[in-house]
């Protein structure tokens, strides 16, 4: 086989590639339990839609158990502050320091 034709297969092959084998993964449970807790699509902006799962950063769902505004669900602020904590520890982009107390 020519070496053009070995060239232009190749170049085809690459451009046919999905690159979305490549994307980050949705957390499609997470996302589903968001859109069936919000009573209100006025509370559902389009940035809190696909929310990715990453499997070093712990999303709310595997640190708490429930996603963050279930019903009947309230997370204390030392639960609230030990997951923030958490991902600190897990994830270079966060990090945490504490300016001041709360009662």
């Amino acid at each position: 086989m020519p070496k053009p034709l070995l060239l232009v297969l190749a170049v085809i092959l690459i451009v046919c590639i999905d690159f979305r084998l490549y994307g980050q993964k949705i957390d499609t449970t997470y996302n589903r339990k968001i859109k069936e807790y919000t009573t209100d699509a006025k509370f559902l902006p389009a940035s809190v839609l696909d929310l990715v799962e990453d499997g070093r950063v712990p999303s709310p769902l595997k640190h708490f158990g429930t996603i963050i505004g279930a019903p009947g669900v309230m997370h204390r602020t030392a639960e609230i502050y030990g997951y923030y904590k958490k991902l600190a520890e897990t994830s270079p982009l966060i990090s945490i320091k504490q300016v001041g107390t709360t009662e």
